[in-house]
């Protein structure tokens, strides 16, 4: 970890913490204050780097400097920042133990007057081309140093004969001028990060070496020698070292005491001896590597506790490892697994990931009497999961991803510690209803499971919690089993299990509920639906309502009376057909007799197909009639259409508007009784819509979280009847995906229009999410040509960029949304930009054509994947902010 983070004191912000020795200052604060509240402050961090800093127009070295008058301080941290240009000569008079000093290109140099700190112990540095001077490098006092950049003056570190810590990263040197022979204290070593570097000192005289890192190093030419020495070497990293045309050499003998070892992107030449003996070895860590086969020595590590492999050739894995607690495999050719992995008995964690070959995995059993956690991920051709696992005695939480297996075992359910189970985006064709009366022992989570439709996910990974908390009997739970995971159609919910399915039925949970009364089917022989063609001959068929109904139970009769149904006023036992509903009690013996089951929901589908109403029958144009009387925003309109649809029905073309009318009318009755009647008839997305709470009168419009809950459901037409009837929000409907077929959305365009021409200099259509016709016809306008100075069109993708925007070179200032890895060429035909701010998710890189732009001064690039900046771009003489986020690669 960086000294940055090390400390003797507890820092706490300013005012915050009274009794504190250490503070840290994120906007700068009279130093007399301070003093009066801390006289006695051993440590100050001060944020510089905060924007609060650079507002104030503090004299960044002025204000350091009054610090230093007022202190005498122990530990000091210096955040970046681009003013800092100097540092107090009366901090030579301060007991500093540890000085830490973040990037700052205007700092050249220490003050040469400094000698070495009497007490200084901790010194981390961030240089640009700096001087330290070599008295203050060459303390017998320091044990920690970080130095970061070019650093001048860093040879005399050679006679720190006490440092304990050294790290040292990023710097153009060709030869690292330290010198070992002196530093046989040395307990931890990192070099990163030297482009130029070719070799390194012998370690030899590094006795006391515990901890070393070496890392990306791209021109090193051999490993360090006087690895033999190294006896309390104990982690070692190495990390993107040699070349596929150029692999290091690296050997030793022995390392007695190494407990983990990292290779990552590194080539080592495996033809020479390739590493030595390592008895101790208890972590091994191999990434990118080219090695196609396992070095001699490492098959000899016996007490190897932790395997870690990503992105290797090897195609087997070895046997021996009779130790092993943790393995985690990514993107290996392996097929299978070695025999004796079944055997390992101290295996408590495996993980594997995206190995395309892996066909079986390994039979974990009994013996395996530690493993308590499996996960898997992308094996696109393993099919099967083994039915052995059910034997591993600790197994608590196994975790499935991207698997294309159909099934899983019976077995699992035996497993005396299963806690957890995980399933994402696997092709399970069926799950047994076992598996959901087990619940309350094994917590099940499906995400993506292609047996699961999508709307079902969330209630049943809340059904363990429901089942808990409504007391569900055991006969309840294998009711919904039976109803929500049993598909095939040759089965049917056992009849005496009824009675436990009215008991689901009649719970406190009402998505749960609603679930089960779509698919009451899976009740009757067959799985046979209301509407099926063989079950439709209601004539002579008694039908009874059990439970309350959310429709006048005088309506229902009307209706089933009207299919052909007997109606009968009271469920009995020999009752033909039987509408389930809320709190429905059933008479004793009533399940000794066959019965169809249905829904209040089912039985209104059914009779607005068979007995439509007048309103079914009407056409196309006379529904628009009617949207037009329910844009009047009039309640006696409102009124007039209710009465319509509580005798002809509700048609589905309606439902967006009836649910704006439900939830804006101005009468409260006609707001109670839409939503009444389209509770029992709207889908799961759009009855959640219905019931959010938010006021759609406010400013704030929900309409892009609605589109998020009901993805099928029409809210553009939500949002064109919200218009109409208040004016408002037309914005919001440009910005909703199901606004792109909209019959209203070119009529909406064109009341728009005007807005966008007022200023010929300036067009901003941030937020409105138009389409590239749309930003074609607008960019096309005489009135922007030889004129247009800015134009803000970011806030929406669009699928390609409109041609015209290129025939406006007078732009100087441009942002833009778009799609794709690779940014437009054409974009420097707009030569005079001087901002140039663009988003989009999956963008690389920047062109080396952007060179062209000479007078940029601003460049924003937003992606979510790092952005590769070409040397000519970062050149352009008069740029001076080049962002990419989330980072910019050289």
């Amino acid at each position: 970890m960086s000294l940055y983070y090390h400390s003797s004191y507890y820092y706490g912000k300013f005012e915050q913490f009274p009794e504190v020795e250490a503070i840290y200052l994120n906007k700068p604060e009279v130093p007399e204050r301070l003093k009066k509240q801390y006289p006695n402050l051993k440590g100050i961090r001060l944020e510089l780097y905060k924007s609060t800093f650079s507002r104030s127009k503090v004299d960044v070295n002025q204000y350091l400097k009054e610090i230093a008058a007022h202190f005498r301080l122990e530990e000091l941290v210096l955040d970046s920042n681009k003013y800092l240009s100097e540092l107090p000569e009366e901090l030579q008079e301060h007991p500093l133990r540890k000085l830490t000093i973040g990037h700052a290109p205007k700092l050249e140099q220490l003050p040469m007057g400094w000698q070495a700190f009497p007490y200084l112990e901790k010194l981390s540095f961030t240089g640009e081309k700096s001087q330290i001077p070599k008295a203050f490098l060459a303390s017998d006092k320091l044990l920690e140093v970080e130095l970061k950049g070019m650093v001048e003056g860093v040879e005399a570190l050679s006679e720190a004969v006490n440092l304990e810590h050294l790290s040292l990263e990023e710097s153009p040197d060709t030869v690292l001028r330290i010198h070992f022979e002196k530093l046989t204290k040395l307990k931890k070593f990192s070099l990163q990060k030297y482009s130029n570097l070719s070799q390194i000192p012998s370690f030899k005289p590094l006795v006391a070496l515990e901890h070393c890192v070496l890392a990306n190093l791209p021109v090193l030419t051999q490993m360090p020698e006087g690895w033999e020495a190294l006896f309390q070497l104990n982690e070692l990293y190495c990390g993107s070292l040699g070349k596929p045309e150029r692999p290091l050499a690296f050997s030793f003998e022995r390392l007695p005491v190494l407990h983990e070892l990292h290779l990552n992107n590194c080539f080592f030449d495996d033809t020479r001896a390739f590493l030595g003996e390592m008895p101790a070895l208890q972590t091994l860590s191999l990434s990118d590597s080219a090695l196609k086969n396992w070095p001699e020595k490492l098959l000899q590590c016996s007490d190897l506790i932790r395997l870690r492999l990503k992105n290797c050739e090897l195609k087997s894995l070895p046997n021996g490892f009779k130790s092993l607690r943790e393995v985690n495999i990514e993107h290996l050719p392996l097929e299978h697994f070695p025999t004796d992995w079944q055997e390992l008995s101290h295996l408590k964690k495996v993980g594997i990931q995206d190995c395309p070959d892996l066909k079986q995995l390994p039979a974990f059993g009994r013996e395996n009497s530690n493993l308590n956690t499996i996960e898997l991920k992308g094996l696109p051709v393993l099919k099967e999961l083994p039915e052995s696992w059910a034997k591993c005695p600790k197994l608590t939480e196994i975790t499935l991803t991207k698997l294309q297996v159909q099934q899983l075992p019976l077995s699992w359910l035996k497993m005396p510690s299963l806690k957890k189970v995980l399933l994402k985006e696997v092709s399970l064709q069926f799950i047994p209803k076992e598996f959901i009366v087990e619940s309350d022992r094994i917590s099940y989570r499906f995400y993506k499971v292609d047996c699961i439709p999508e709307q079902y996910e969330s209630i049943i990974n809340d059904l363990p919690g429901i089942f808990y908390r409504d007391k569900y009997s055991a006969e309840a739970r294998l009711a919904v089993g039976y109803l929500l995971f049993e598909m095939d159609v040759s089965q049917r919910l056992p009849q005496n299990l009824v009675p436990a399915c009215v008991e689901v039925l009649n719970g406190k949970n009402p998505e749960l509920k609603q679930i089960l009364f779509e698919r009451l089917y899976a009740l009757n022989p067959k799985r046979q639906k209301l509407s099926d063609k063989d079950v439709k001959d209601f004539n002579g068929k008694t039908v009874a309502i059990a439970g309350t109904s959310k429709n006048s139970k005088t309506q229902i009769k009307e209706h089933l009376q009207a299919m052909g149904f007997t109606y009968q006023t009271k469920v009995k036992k020999d009752t033909d057909f039987v509408m389930l509903c809320n709190k429905a009690k059933l008479p004793e013996e009533f399940c000794e007799y066959p019965h169809f089951y249905f829904s209040e929901m089912e039985s209104e589908a059914l009779h607005k197909k068979e007995k439509p109403g007048f309103l079914m029958e009407i056409p196309d144009d006379h529904l628009s009639h009617l949207r037009a009387m329910l844009w009047t925003n009039d309640p006696a309109n409102e009124k007039i259409v209710l009465e319509m649809i509580k005798q002809g029905g509700t048609p589905e073309e309606l439902w967006p508007e009836l649910i704006i009318i439900a939830k804006t009318s101005q009468d409260k009755s006609v707001k109670t009784q839409l939503r009444k009647l389209l509770k029992a008839q709207l889908p799961v997305g759009a009855q959640k819509i219905l019931s959010d709470p938010t006021n759609l009168q406010l400013s704030i419009c929900p309409y892009g979280d609605y589109e998020t809950m009901a993805p099928e459901f029409d809210i553009a037409s939500m949002a064109v009847c919200h218009y109409k009837r208040s004016g408002k929000f037309i914005r919001e409907f440009f910005r909703l995906k199901s606004s792109l077929k909209s019959p209203f959305r070119s009529e909406f365009f064109e009341n728009v229009f005007p807005q966008f021409l007022e200023k010929a200099h300036y067009l901003k259509t941030t937020g409105w999410a138009l389409t590239k016709e749309e930003m074609e016809q607008l960019l096309s306008q005489p009135l922007f040509e030889g004129k247009l100075k800015r134009l803000m069109m970011d806030g929406g993708a669009m699928e390609g960029i409109p041609p015209s925007l290129y025939k406006h070179i007078t732009l100087n200032e441009l942002s833009l949304n778009i799609t794709g890895e690779k940014l437009p060429d054409e974009l420097t035909q707009l030569n005079r930009l001087r901002i140039l701010r663009i988003q989009g998710d999956q963008i690389t890189s920047i062109p080396e054509s952007f060179k062209a732009l000479i007078h940029l001064k601003e460049l924003f690039v937003y992606s979510k994947v790092p952005v590769k900046v070409p040397g000519g771009v970062k050149e352009l003489s008069k740029l001076k902010r080049l962002y990419c986020y989330p980072k910019a690669l050289n």
